[in-house]
């Protein structure tokens, strides 16, 4: 695989991942930084995830 440098700019799109709770709290930090409308559909929520969508709504999220 070769190596490809891409200039900053805007990112659109969506990706389908395996659910996990660590891929689900990183999303969820994803989500807190960027702008405008974040969905994160199809995960499991445990005690953990949870936390982190407090933390979320804590931060400011909705």
């Amino acid at each position: 695989m070769g190596t490809r440098i891409a200039k900053p700019g805007r990112v659109s799109g969506s990706i389908q991942a395996p659910a996990s709770k660590s891929a689900l709290q990183r999303a969820i930090a994803c989500a807190i930084l960027a702008r405008g409308i974040s969905h994160i559909e199809a995960s499991p929520i445990c005690s953990d995830a949870r936390a982190a969508i407090f933390i979320a709504k804590e931060l400011g999220a909705r």
